[in-house]
């Protein structure tokens, strides 16, 4: 089974409990706009509810769900208008009945709904009548750093962002993410005219299961294209998912084919993995592929690859990456398919050029 983030799984839940009978104002987001959140290998049926909770003047809310057989497709998201015609597509969080700053509700509605530690910084930047918002959520590894809007009243918090009519959804994310794919584990031309991205987990079975019908096709494709893992250790799901990902990034800095070895060997061990075998399962690689043990031991000690990972996880969150495995071909969000057969496809089509 896919896992996907806490966040993700409360802010669902939450929207599925505001239906409402009445009709509300349509926010005209168009369907081509769920579309493009993930190209799916199988039909889509859209479908549009309005929102039972009341929304700060000026912005107008709908629920959207997409039904699908693929479980990358199948979702619910809340579309919020804002009046400036500026969309989002997420999950908010609703904040009513609780009490204190904003900050405060935010913090509050986080532990209640998801048992997770998150403070929240209210700046001065203002746009549709919401304040920018600076929240960060503290781990046993560091704190990741995520965005987002509130209203003046605290009755909503939006995390993410605002995107433009029309905006191109897929450079957006492409430029969100470059500063996280200079620092991943990379092969594949430099200048490669498509490039896949594939966020995944050391400790995540699905990832396990991608891993093996990922194989061929990046073998097939390996002089063509640019391939980039991105790491996103699902703290709160996976306790040594996070200290596989330093070790991986580690083994990269010294070698970057021992990397990818150590990729194959994480998962055809996974099962047998804990939180108190993986240092030595760890040490034992670096030994056994002859790599600097003393310059490795600096490397996973190192604060910068620590916050790199971080930098990682709400990066991609911010774009809506929500659980693991997760594609990304030239910025679309793609659907593997059974066995990674869309993958495969997809790949060839762009490389002769086709949409």
């Amino acid at each position: 089974m896919r896992k996907t983030f806490a966040l993700a799984a409360v802010v669902t839940s939450v929207a599925l409990g505001s239906f409402a009978a009445p009709a509300t104002r349509s926010t005209k987001v168009p369907d081509e706009v769920f579309r493009k959140m993930t190209l799916c290998s199988a039909p889509v049926k859209i479908s549009r509810e309005p929102l039972k909770q009341a929304l700060p003047a000026g912005l107008r809310a709908e629920v959207i769900r997409l039904e699908s057989d693929s479980y990358y497709c199948a979702n619910q998201y809340v579309a919020i208008v804002a009046p400036s015609g500026r969309f989002y597509v997420g999950g908010p969080w609703f904040l009513d009945g609780l009490k204190g700053t904003r900050e405060e509700k935010i913090k509050a509605f986080a532990w209640s709904q998801m048992k997770q530690s998150y403070s929240a910084t209210v700046d001065s930047k203002i746009s549709d009548g919401l304040n920018h918002v600076v929240l960060s959520q503290r781990t046993d590894y560091g704190v990741i750093k995520t965005e987002g809007w509130i209203d003046q009243a605290g009755t909503i918090f939006i995390p993410g962002d605002f995107n433009a009519p029309g905006a191109d959804l897929t450079s957006l994310r492409l430029t969100r993410m470059n500063r996280v794919l200079e620092h991943s584990p990379t092969r594949g031309p430099s200048m490669a005219r498509v490039s896949l991205v594939e966020f995944s987990d050391f400790q995540c079975p699905s990832c396990r299961a991608s891993a093996a019908y990922m194989k061929p096709v990046l073998q097939k494709y390996k002089d063509r294209i640019r391939y980039v893992r991105v790491d996103m250790p699902l703290i709160s799901h996976h306790p040594w998912a996070f200290p596989a990902a330093i070790a991986g990034r580690a083994i990269y800095r010294q070698n970057p084919d021992a990397f990818w070895k150590f990729k194959d060997w994480v998962y055809e061990n996974q099962s047998e993995l804990t939180l108190f075998t993986l240092d030595d399962f760890a040490m034992n690689f670096v030994k056994d592929h002859s790599l600097d043990v003393g310059r490795y031991k600096t490397d996973v000690s190192s604060p910068e690859v620590r916050n790199q990972l971080l930098n990682s996880v709400g990066t991609a969150s911010a774009i809506g990456i929500s659980g693991t495995p997760s594609f990304m071909v030239n910025g679309v969000m793609l659907d593997p398919g059974a066995d990674g057969k869309a993958i495969d496809q997809y790949l060839a089509a762009q490389l002769q050029g086709k949409k």
